[in-house]
């Protein structure tokens, strides 16, 4: 039997475990530092696997919650949740803001089958910035015409970024990006504004957009198809680098580097 969490409960110094999370506007769940409350299957019947609904701004507290084999949706920002997010057993969290769970803490993936799918709609106001952390070996996708900035610490993150067709990723730091792939069909923009040496591999046919007034370098194989733009500052393609495709030089762009390149569109 499904149990779900009532209006304006409060998990505190204890653990909670429930089928699913199902939260209306105006409600609040308060999740208080070191308590967890758990959405899994063991509290639901066989074969369900839907772990609710958060509403916007009814989920704060600095406590741990849980997804275990579960499918969340969460819609809008949950600004005053600052805990730890765990997604254990193929878990799916779904958001329709970047701040749907948090702006502080870590989101972190059990294994390479967790997920997260975010898909905002440009028109709807939700943020799109993820600060919340990343860590483990999950997949992080942005959907449709999802523009997604990452600005936490995702040092601890491995496992994969990918950007949907119509989708955009944004970085500036390594750490933004930690020791993920990314798997690019859409354009992500490399925002360099202090000298960056790139560490991830980047597949697929999608855009790089190189940005900010400094140098980024990319000293390791390249293994993605689609088109280079040095907007501003300078790209260099060191030694390592195996040989890549086209390239195109803003205005205040800059290539450099050793690795044979197709080159170049000026743009203005």
């Amino acid at each position: 039997m499904v149990r779900p969490l009532k209006t304006n409960d409060r998990v505190g110094s204890y653990s909670q475990t429930v089928g699913a999370l199902n939260t209306v506007n105006g409600a609040s769940v308060v999740i208080a530092e070191g308590s967890a409350l758990t959405i899994s299957d063991v509290q639901r019947a066989a074969g369900i696997v839907e772990g609710g609904t958060i509403a916007n701004g009814t989920l704060s507290g600095a406590g741990e919650l849980n997804i275990a084999s579960s499918e969340l949706v969460v819609n809008g920002a949950n600004a005053g949740y600052i805990g730890d997010v765990n997604l254990s057993g193929t878990s799916l969290a779904t958001l329709n803001g970047a701040q749907g769970l948090g702006t502080q803490g870590t989101i972190h993936f059990a294994a390479a089958g967790d997920r997260l799918d975010i898909n905002i709609n440009p028109l709807s106001g939700n943020s799109t910035n993820l600060s919340k952390s990343l860590s483990g070996e999950g997949l992080v996708t942005t959907q449709n015409v999802t523009d997604l900035t990452v600005t936490g610490d995702n040092t601890d993150f491995t496992g994969i970024f990918s950007v949907e067709t119509d989708a955009v990723l944004r970085a500036a730091e390594q750490k933004h990006l930690g020791s993920s792939v990314i798997e690019n069909q859409g354009i992500t923009y490399l925002i360099a504004d202090a000298k960056w040496d790139l560490e991830n591999t980047i597949t697929g046919s999608g855009a790089l957009v190189k940005q900010g007034a400094d140098i980024l370098v990319i000293n390791h194989e390249l293994a993605y198809t689609g088109e280079t733009t040095v907007e501003s500052g300078g790209l260099i393609i060191g030694d390592s680098a195996s040989d890549v495709g086209a390239f195109a030089l803003g205005n205040d762009g800059m290539l450099s580097g050793s690795s044979k390149v197709t080159c170049c569109q000026v743009r203005y």
